[in-house]
């Protein structure tokens, strides 16, 4: 009995020892990770220094194309913010790039049809502006930017011909037949408001026996179809 217990006293230090040896690994263990830093939105060359400090590796997992980022800008990482890692850890980052350049197709004489479908095979983002023009309607009359220039953003204005302005100079009514004259303007879209002594009347109970006293517009004046214009007729009995 005095014999064994004399071999549990000399074991006990060495088990005290590997016990505490344990422990404090553990301890030294448990220490060795660190919350992984938030490097969103902070350029490659900061971030790596972050990295570093913290013994992380990066690693470029691929650049993602974004126009509104300057080159080189960490958009995504793995492991993400605050996450536990351990020294010496790789680290996963995406970062951006710039679009390749493209240079402007010419427009230039192509119909809207033309353009619109050109452009969205190409993820072409199209500006309309429409201009007064003796060109045929809906052609391309002119393109910022120019042709075989470099095309920022995917973004190209054009401008496009309205076609020339339907535009007349108003006849001299006066005396003439309020119900011809009537006939006459509806044959342009128009409808003019008939007056008889100040009060409206239905353009519908003119007769043959009232005629054109005062007209607005005046005679010779100019505006176009494609407005809507105010035609007031005043008419009187014969």
């Amino acid at each position: 009995m005095v014999e064994k217990l004399k071999y549990i006293l000399w074991l006990t230090p060495f088990i005290s020892f590997l016990l505490g040896y344990q422990l404090i690994a553990s301890l030294l263990k448990t220490s060795e990770y660190v919350l992984m830093p938030n490097l969103i939105g902070t350029t490659t060359q900061h971030g790596i220094k972050i990295l570093a400090t913290q013994k992380l590796n990066p690693r470029i997992l691929m650049e993602k194309e974004d126009p509104d980022l300057p080159e080189g800008t960490i958009i995504n990482q793995k492991p993400r913010p605050n996450q536990k890692v351990k020294p010496n850890q790789s680290i996963f980052l995406v970062i951006s790039k710039r679009p390749e350049s493209l240079l402007a197709p010419n427009l230039i004489g192509k119909t809207i049809t033309e353009i619109e479908y050109m452009a969205k095979i190409q993820n072409i983002k199209l500006k309309h502006l429409y201009l007064d023009s003796t060109e045929s309607k809906n052609m391309c009359l002119a393109q910022l930017p120019e042709p075989n220039q470099k095309l920022e953003r995917k973004k190209l204005t054009i401008y496009i011909s309205k076609g020339q302005s339907p535009t007349v100079i108003f006849p001299n009514l006066k005396g003439k037949n309020s119900k011809e004259c009537v006939q006459f303007l509806k044959k342009f879209g128009i409808n003019p408001k008939l007056y008889k002594n100040g009060q409206p009347i239905l353009i519908e109970n003119t007769n043959d026996d009232l005629v054109i006293e005062e007209q607005k517009p005046l005679p010779g004046s100019i505006f176009n179809l494609e407005n809507q214009i105010s035609i007031q007729l005043l008419v009187k009995s014969t």
